[in-house]
């Protein structure tokens, strides 16, 4: 059961940052075809027109993993300490993302 409510945050939370991508893409005119590879193709996109900070990506790339074993039902074969120390990362990810969007915006103004 924790495996399951620990992935399901990591999926939910990197959800946001997918739509957060996707949002800013769409404001520089990409479009991300839907594919197989749809969400590693919209993190590549998002990390080359640099909307991802560099020092996030390796984190990024984590939570996109754990949110296909979760979407695809994998999540319970997911070792519960690496979940938990994700989850750390997961949280300091934020502010650091949040400052660098909110840069990106005002940069646009």
């Amino acid at each position: 059961m924790e495996k399951t409510g620990i992935g399901s945050y990591i999926a939910s939370i990197y959800g946001g940052y997918e739509r957060i991508f996707k949002i800013c893409l769409e404001d520089e005119g990409v479009r991300v075809p839907k594919s197989e590879r749809w969400h590693a193709d919209l993190l590549f996109y998002a990390i080359q027109k640099e909307i991802v900070p560099a020092a996030l990506i390796h984190t990024l790339k984590g939570m996109m993993s754990y949110r296909h074993r979760q979407v695809h039902g994998y999540g319970h074969s997911i070792n519960t300490k690496i979940l938990r120390e994700s989850c750390k990362d997961v949280v300091e990810t934020f502010p650091a993302f949040e400052e660098h969007i909110h840069t990106l915006i005002q940069k646009q103004a």
